[in-house]
């Protein structure tokens, strides 16, 4: 069960580092997008 648990969690945390940076490269395109709509 320890190593079950082990395993699950180690994905959780696999997963929630993948979507920090994806959450982290949306906002810095978000921004580079509002950035080039504002310069033109």
């Amino acid at each position: 069960m320890a190593t079950a648990w082990e395993a699950t969690s180690r994905n959780l945390y696999i997963a929630s580092g993948i979507r920090v940076d994806l959450f982290k490269f949306l906002r810095s395109s978000t921004l580079h997008l509002v950035h080039n709509h504002e310069v033109r």
